[in-house]
């Protein structure tokens, strides 16, 4: 991991507005609600990205408006000393779209998967088995939501 990155007042309304809604923002319109210049934008976000503080946008999926697709959280336990590889090869499987390490003991491996049928999410469970993960609980999701961290919005607002 790097090392931290101080962010300052300006760097954290950028991304408290990209976490709000990324997909509607554009540098020019970010710009003209922060009274900064379009190229400052540019080179903050860019910035950021290059210090690993923005991994990119991705799109937030309904999979069940999605072809009427299951998803499913695994809850899992790993060796403490493998869970970077393991996290790496789980994300590596068909249908695994999500991998989330905690710093537990037990339930240390969240790996979220979708798949057609209970017939794919049960081979998912294989697959992960066979990787030394131990799977300790499994819920289907049925829905998730998302904010924007509160202390980066601007106090003024």
């Amino acid at each position: 991991r790097r090392d931290n990155y101080r962010l300052d007042d300006v760097d954290q309304r950028i991304v408290y507005e990209l976490m709000r809604d990324a997909r509607d923002l554009s540098v020019p319109s970010l710009a003209e609600e922060l009274d900064i210049a379009p190229g400052t934008v540019r080179n903050r976000i860019e910035r950021l990205e290059e210090e690993g503080v923005i991994e990119g946008t991705t799109a937030i999926i309904d999979f069940e408006r999605a072809g009427g697709r299951l998803r499913v959280l695994y809850m899992c336990t790993v060796p403490a000393a493998e869970r970077d590889r393991l996290a790496a090869e789980a994300l590596a499987l068909p249908g695994v779209i999500n991998v989330r390490v905690l710093m537990a003991g037990r339930r240390d491996l969240h790996v979220e998967a979708v798949g057609e049928d209970t017939e794919d999410l049960r081979e998912i469970a294989r697959e992960l088995s066979t990787l030394d993960i131990r799977i300790e609980d499994e819920e289907l999701v049925e829905d998730e939501r998302r904010a924007p961290y509160e202390p980066f919005r601007d106090a003024d607002e």
